[in-house]
């Protein structure tokens, strides 16, 4: 019997309640990146309104429902 794990090293999702905030962590993130000449998945990455009010704030706005993502074979609506 062995023991077997697996580690998804390069994915994350980080949350933030203000989305300068959000913005700010992205731009450093790409820049820290650069430093090792890696980059961002670019259809993987993204900065979207995800949180208890989303769909009524987006309404307001006339945006529709909020966007869903896809998160180690989870879907989050």
């Amino acid at each position: 019997m062995g023991l077997y794990y697996i580690r998804f090293a390069d994915d994350l999702v980080a949350c933030f309640q203000y989305r300068r905030d959000g913005e700010a962590f992205q731009r450093a993130l790409e820049q820290r990146l650069e430093r090792f000449s890696l980059t961002l998945h670019p259809a993987k990455t993204c900065l979207i309104e995800f949180e208890r009010f989303a769909r009524e704030n987006r309404q307001k706005r006339g945006l529709g429902k909020p966007e869903s993502f896809d998160f180690l074979g989870f879907t989050h609506v």
